[in-house]
């Protein structure tokens, strides 16, 4: 799968040019539904780090995800499918959900490489096969 499908399978309003060209044409933005385009993925978090004692990664949460969730950690040099099975508070408590916005959570997952850029998608129900 090339990096143009990876990206059409995240939740979005569409793709522009709007960092090249300054304003872009109200064409390549959908301003008619009000909701996003993709069918497969929501982008959850941004990995902030590992914690250097329990080795866990650190997530900036972005939207929900709980336990349980079918998520996919991508970063530069390549992408990683797994189930999220232990989720923590930037404390260590064991919780179930990731709430959204303005939280910090841990997950374990042993992942060599850099982590910068990296960030954490969630498959959505109910979505096509890929």
């Amino acid at each position: 799968m090339g990096l143009m499908d990876e990206l059409e399978n995240l939740a979005s309003r569409g793709y522009t040019e709007g960092f090249y060209r300054r304003h872009v044409h109200d064409e390549y933005q959908n301003y008619e539904t009000g909701n996003s385009v993709g069918v497969h993925q929501q982008f959850v978090g941004e990995v902030l780090g590992r914690d250097s004692q329990s080795g866990m990664l650190e997530i900036d949460v972005k939207n929900r995800f709980e336990r349980g969730d079918s998520l996919e950690l991508m970063t530069p040099a390549g992408n990683r499918r797994f189930r999220l099975d232990v989720l923590e508070n930037r404390n260590g408590q064991a919780i179930e959900v990731a709430p959204g916005s303005g939280h910090r959570v841990r997950i374990p997952l042993d992942t060599a490489g850099d982590l910068e850029f990296a960030l954490l998608m969630r498959d959505l129900p109910n979505a096509p096969a890929r």
